[in-house]
């Protein structure tokens, strides 16, 4: 089971980021609501992948992602953001830091976009959730399931 630990001020969004991967079946999700509580949760170390909020209050999601560095934890990190204009030059080149750049509201078709990322990331790319999140982004877009994604 890949567990991912999902930082978010948004807690309707952290819910449904949840609800949504645990239907998978092969997801946990953790849910933290700033950058200080992501650092002092025990499931941090737990985590095959991160994904944060750029824009979380207190500490931002780059100094979140320093601090686990410089802690040792070097998962995969994905920073999901609607913010196009954010930044992240400087931690764009470290190795296992990734920008999604879809979250655009409660979209459930940008959430199991960014399903797919996670499974990439984690390295589950033989897994049998893949086509069901396929088809699942599919309807979300209006096309029919087994349609070309291209």
């Amino acid at each position: 089971m890949t567990c991912i630990l999902y930082v978010d001020a948004d807690g309707e969004m952290g819910q449904l980021l949840r609800r949504t991967f645990e239907e998978t079946g092969a997801i946990r999700v953790y849910l933290a609501g700033s950058g200080e509580e992501a650092l002092t949760s025990s499931t941090r170390t737990l985590a095959d992948v991160i994904v944060s909020d750029f824009c979380l209050p207190g500490m931002d999601g780059v100094m979140l992602l320093k601090t686990l560095r410089s802690q040792g934890i070097g998962v995969p990190f994905i920073f999901f953001t609607s913010d196009f204009t954010i930044p992240l030059k400087e931690v764009a080149c470290l190795p296992n830091v990734f920008r999604f750049n879809g979250r655009n509201g409660f979209e459930k078709k940008e959430i199991l976009r960014l399903l797919r990322v996670v499974y990439w990331v984690a390295g589950n790319h033989e897994t049998d959730v893949i086509p069901v999140i396929t088809e699942d982004v599919q309807r979300a877009n209006g096309r029919p399931a087994g349609a070309d994604l291209t």
